[in-house]
């Protein structure tokens, strides 16, 4: 049995939200909420920091004045300036950021768009196929290299990557590392906390005993208990997590999912 029914306010901090269509946040002051509205919804107004946002294709954000803000705007829409600390943008191709002052900053930049240099920490980015960083200095970088490209060991922390098929991290000792491994790429076991993993179908995690840990298991995979705090889970459809304990837990349901508390 399915409760169907509209958020209109938000106070509770770190809270991340998956609503389908039809349902709307109007207001937002808590810290760090995350929300995926549908299309026709829209935000209005956000003074709470590190706020990250997918608006739906016409839906458009002028201005953001607080920190660590994330954004995924709509075809047609673009930045053009920013002055905001840890900002995360997906940019439709042909849009193009050609300078980076900010630390932290991640970009997804459509194929022909390429940065040579980073001197910023914590940098995330998304190069299309044929698209390389041959040179990075700064720590717990992030890079999605297209299909051909191979990262073989990895000695900062934190470290992200998505190595397309066949491609493959041989040697891991960084914690808090995440990995996406093509089909035919299985970690059979993890004791570095916080990592995050996506199996392609048919893979499977049995067991995890570190916290935060973050999962995307395939059609036919399914979680039934979770003790560890502010855990990250995606279920394919059919799939439903019945009872939570952890605090800051994140959730996406497939459709006809919903948590009532």
């Amino acid at each position: 049995m399915y409760f169907f029914c509209r958020i209109t306010h938000v106070n509770a901090p770190l809270a991340k939200f998956w609503l389908g269509p039809g349902r709307e946040i109007t207001h937002v002051n808590a810290p760090l909420a995350k929300l995926w509205l549908g299309p026709g919804r829209e935000i209005t107004h956000v003074n709470a920091p590190l706020a990250k946002f997918w608006h739906g294709p016409g839906r458009e954000i002028t201005h953001v004045t607080t920190p660590l803000a994330k954004f995924w705007l709509g075809p047609g829409r673009e930045l053009t300036h920013v002055n905001a600390p840890l900002a995360k943008f997906w940019l439709r191709p042909g849009r193009e950021i050609t300078h980076v002052n900010t630390p932290l900053a991640k970009f997804w930049l459509g194929p022909g768009r390429e940065l040579t240099h980073v001197n910023a920490p914590l940098a995330k980015f998304w190069h299309g196929p044929g698209r390389e960083i041959t040179h990075v200095h700064a720590p717990l970088a992030k890079f999605w290299l297209g299909p051909g490209r191979e990262i073989t060991h990895v000695n900062t922390p934190i470290a992200k990557f998505w190595l397309g098929p066949g491609s493959e991290i041989t040697h891991v000792n960084a914690p808090l590392a995440k990995f996406w491994l093509g089909p035919g790429r299985e970690l059979t076991h993890v004791n570095a906390p916080l990592a995050k993993f996506w199996h392609g179908p048919g893979r499977e995690i049995t067991h995890v005993h570190a916290p935060l840990a973050k999962f995307w298991l395939g059609p036919g995979r399914e979680i039934t208990h979770v003790n560890t705090p502010i855990a990250k889970f995606w279920l394919g459809p059919g799939r439903e997590i019945t009872h939570v304990n952890t605090p800051i837990a994140k959730f996406w349901l497939g459709p006809g999912r919903e948590i009532t508390k």
